[in-house]
């Protein structure tokens, strides 16, 4: 019986490594690797279990390790994607900016594409940790001074805000407010700073732009800090 047991063990362990192997690349195993052991491993151990509950496990394994937050791998595929054949860019960019639960808009700003490139390619050098900054830079510098549609930011592009702001704290581009319906030029946007509670022990520290008629236009965390009270 143990022999048994032995060789069908062998026999999982070997087609799971072969399914492995056919199915998980380079960013499978840079994100999830320690999920795709534990998971290897409690497969081999409760196979008897797992092959009355859920055959097909067995069968057809799947591979999949997807957090809440999205499938980390797949974002890193979908972007060297994005590198190696980027989408349209015309001579103007359209960065909507979003309420915090990412549903309604505050407005829509408007930047040159040769600024949004000059702006990534400096802080690409500048913060060099920064994800994003390659990609903008890339993306705009293939841009088609011919098309007359603005272009908007593709979701792909992490950490645009952090362009926008740059690009208002310079003074290039412009806005339009979807609470007073005008447009504005980003040098007349003021900005403000927004705590968190003194009765907080942590919080965000935001950077609010606003238009002239006080509308939030754009809505950055900048800084998040943590504190000792006095009963600690």
């Amino acid at each position: 019986m143990l022999i048994i047991y032995s060789m069908c063990t062998l026999a999982i362990a070997t087609w799971l490594a072969w399914g492995m192997y056919r199915n998980l690349d380079q960013y499978d195993w840079h994100y999830h690797r320690s999920d795709i052991w534990v998971d290897f491993c409690l497969t081999l151990i409760f196979w008897p279990v797992i092959a009355v509950l859920r055959p097909s496990k067995l069968y057809f394994p799947a591979f999949k390790y997807d957090q809440f937050w999205g499938d980390a791998a797949e974002c890193a595929r979908q972007r060297l994607r994005f590198m190696d054949n980027p989408p349209p860019c015309g001579p103007t960019i359209v960065y909507p900016a979003f309420r915090d639960d990412d549903k309604e808009r505050n407005g829509i700003f408007y930047f040159s594409a040769a600024n949004v490139q000059v702006m990534a390619e400096h802080m690409r050098k500048e913060h060099t940790s920064l994800e994003g900054m390659h990609g903008a830079a890339r993306w705009t510098s293939l841009r088609d001074e011919s098309l007359a549609e603005p272009t908007e930011v593709p979701e792909l592009l992490v950490n645009f805000d952090h362009i926008a702001e740059e690009l208002i704290e310079a003074g290039h581009g412009q806005v339009r407010c979807l609470a007073c319906e005008k447009i504005y030029s980003v040098s007349e946007l003021e900005r403000k700073i927004i705590g968190f509670p003194a009765s907080a022990r942590s919080g965000w520290i935001y950077a609010n732009f606003i238009c002239p008629a006080r509308h939030t236009l754009l809505l950055r965390q900048v800084m998040h800090i943590m504190r000792r009270m006095a009963d600690d």
